[in-house]
């Protein structure tokens, strides 16, 4: 468990760097707050396991759906 907390622990700074990158070039095309903050964290969601997915190979990746 050790490495998998240093593996995030070294890899935070990218991994913020690239959320916020994707999020900033996403338009959710709704007003309603609840629905645009649901597809930015999904997306959100997807970058973080793009990034660790090949640094944890040995691990599987779940992504909550509500």
């Amino acid at each position: 468990m050790t490495d998998i907390k240093n593996i995030i622990d070294n890899n935070s700074e990218a991994i913020r760097n690239a959320v916020s990158e994707k999020l900033l070039h996403l338009t959710s095309g709704t007003e309603e707050y609840v629905t645009a903050w649901k597809v930015l964290q999904d997306v959100a969601a997807e970058v973080v396991v793009d990034i660790l997915k090949p640094l944890l190979p040995n691990c599987e990746f779940y992504i909550p759906k509500g």
